[in-house]
């Protein structure tokens, strides 16, 4: 939940409707591939449609 009540989910907002939720969880997603060495998140596969894995793996991959 962020400051302000609303609640922001990776598996709702993803492709959701509300542009502003989907942009920031698209932004949170490609910042954590400037981070870690592993991000994968909903498009990748079946197994990440609820939540992004952000892994410390020493060779790159972001999906």
């Amino acid at each position: 939940m962020l400051a302000d009540g609303r609640t922001i989910t990776v598996k709702a907002d993803w492709r959701g409707e509300d542009g502003a939720k989907v942009a920031f969880l698209r932004e949170v997603h490609r910042g954590g591939c400037r981070i870690f060495g592993t991000v994968l998140g909903p498009e990748s596969d079946s197994f990440h449609q609820d939540h992004l894995h952000l892994d410390m793996a020493a060779q790159r991959y972001c999906r």
